[in-house]
C-alpha cells in the first residue's frame, strides 16, 4: 500500500540503496547540497498538501453555505 503522497514501498527501498552506494564518495559541500535538495522537497510537498486541506475546507465551507441557503 503506498504511503500518504509517497511513492511506495519501492521508492522507499531505493533511497536508501542509492544512499548508501554513493554517500561516502561525496565531498563534505555535495552532501551538503542533496541534504538541503531532500529539504526542500519535503517543505514543497508539505505546502501543497496544506493548499489541498485549504482547498477541501473552502470547498466544505461553500456547500455549507449553500445548504443553509436552501432551508
Amino acid at each position: 500500500m503506498m504511503g500518504h503522497m509517497g511513492g511506495g514501498p519501492i521508492m522507499h527501498q531505493q533511497g536508501p540503496v542509492l544512499k548508501e552506494l554513493v554517500w561516502d564518495h561525496l565531498t563534505e559541500e555535495q552532501k551538503k547540497k542533496i541534504v538541503l535538495r531532500m529539504m526542500d522537497e519535503k517543505i514543497k510537498m508539505k505546502e501543497a498538501f496544506i493548499q489541498h486541506m485549504q482547498f477541501k475546507v473552502e470547498t466544505y465551507k461553500m456547500i455549507r453555505q449553500m445548504l443553509e441557503q436552501g432551508k
